[in-house]
């Protein structure tokens, strides 16, 4: 019969007692794991925000552009000989939208400004184009 080794016997108890994880080392995870979550949290509500302020320039840019496309099919002879100035309001969903847009003349060219403002956004957006004279 081999002898016992006592040594060999303690080491087998000592790693069935180590076979886990400590409740400090549960705690760390978790509290890790918290972290985490809270962090994809927050980051889901600035992502949130930022698609509401595209969603409103959006439909400040389609409202510009419908502008300039009504006063490019209109001929430059009756557009304002120089500085005039429109306004209108705009309702659009559950908020509202301002806009005012200017004509002046340039070299055979009508410059266009349109401001439009979009309740929600901090700034008024200002878009700009040019519709050449054909006509004169």
């Amino acid at each position: 019969m081999p002898p016992i080794n006592a040594s060999a016997g303690a080491d087998a108890s000592a790693a069935r007692d180590r076979a886990g994880f400590t409740v400090i080392e549960v705690i760390v995870a978790i509290l890790v794991l918290t972290i985490g979550v809270l962090a994809l949290a927050g980051t889901a509500a600035v992502v949130t925000k930022q698609m509401a302020t595209g969603n409103r320039q959006t439909v400040a840019s389609t409202i510009a552009q419908a502008r300039f496309d009504s006063l490019a099919s209109v001929g430059c002879t009756q557009l304002a000989a120089a500085g005039a100035t429109n306004t209108g309001v705009v309702a659009y969903r559950n908020g509202q939208v301002s806009e005012t847009w200017t004509v002046t003349d340039g070299n055979d060219v009508k410059n266009i400004t349109d401001k439009v403002y979009v309740y929600g956004l901090r700034d008024t957006l200002v878009y700009t184009s040019l519709i050449p004279c054909r006509d004169n």
